[in-house]
């Protein structure tokens, strides 16, 4: 063999390699971008959790990201909806506060909204 076949087996068995290397990564980009693990997070999945205390604070916008009532306190802000995805083949486990993206509250145990609910 020539100095110069070898040279052309040898850019045509790179090349062979980098087109190898492009199928593989184009794979795993297409298989990351899946519906049923990416769909989850919303704008709202990194932002504290809040509440409107009293119909006095739904009235003038004052909502609150930590709150005590009763025996239940949130001492320290809570994020608001979807914080983790796991998967694998068959299954998707999602991690979540349960607390809502919107402003929650004002809560009350009566139609008069003069007691405030407990929890």
């Amino acid at each position: 063999m020539t100095a110069r076949g070898s040279l052309e087996n040898s850019k045509i068995m790179k090349l062979g390699t980098l087109l190898s290397l492009a199928a593989l990564l184009s794979g795993s980009i297409a298989s990351a971008a899946d519906p049923r693990v990416d769909s989850w997070f919303t704008q709202y999945s990194a932002q504290y959790a809040r509440l409107y205390a009293t119909t006095a604070d739904l009235g003038s916008n004052n909502a609150v990201s930590t709150w005590s009532r009763g025996s239940l306190s949130q001492s320290i802000p809570a994020y608001c909806g979807v914080q983790e995805i796991y998967s694998s083949s068959n299954w998707v486990y999602i991690r979540s506060t349960g607390l809502g993206s919107h402003v929650m509250g004002p809560w009350y145990l009566n139609s008069a909204k003069s007691m405030l609910f407990p929890n």
